[in-house]
């Protein structure tokens, strides 16, 4: 079954996104509403934030979503993950936070932004997003991955 990476077609498209991330979500742990959920995600999209979507067999599976974010310490913006989502398992899982984030890497590329950060989920407490992306070259502090995208002038 491959594992199609595309960009959202659809209302349909962010609800289902939505709908996944509530079914994994810790609500008891951290307050989840779908409505406003969708809202902002709706608003990312129109806003053409990076957003790209994890297809099985015709089903969402998996999701991302990032914007060039400024933090206090860094002189350069960055490319951040703000939300990751599947309900993937084993190498499914693997391939597609690999393939999302090459997506990730090649929009930090054509917007000529050199350092791209994922910080995992919250829910990933073996940070095992993280540990995927080292060994395709990210750099890797605990949850957190980071790689400089080549055309902007990382390694």
């Amino acid at each position: 079954m491959p594992l199609l990476i595309r960009q959202a077609k659809s209302t349909q498209d962010i609800n289902e996104c939505v709908e996944l991330y509530a079914r994994i979500s810790k609500e008891h742990i951290i307050p989840f509403s779908i409505r406003k959920s969708e809202k902002a995600l709706r608003e990312m999209v129109i806003r053409k934030k990076f957003f790209r979507i994890g297809e099985v067999e015709g089903r969402i599976r998996s999701w991302i979503l990032a914007d060039v974010v400024s933090h206090l310490h860094i002189e350069e913006p960055i490319l951040q993950q703000l939300y990751y989502a599947s309900d993937l398992t084993g190498i499914m899982a693997a391939k597609s936070v690999r393939y999302l984030h090459e997506e990730l890497l090649y929009h930090a590329e054509t917007l000529g932004v050199s350092l791209v950060v994922s910080q995992g989920s919250c829910y990933d407490e073996e940070n095992v997003m993280a540990r995927i992306l080292e060994k395709y070259g990210w750099q890797r502090a605990g949850h957190t991955a980071v790689k400089f995208a080549e055309a902007a002038g990382g390694n």
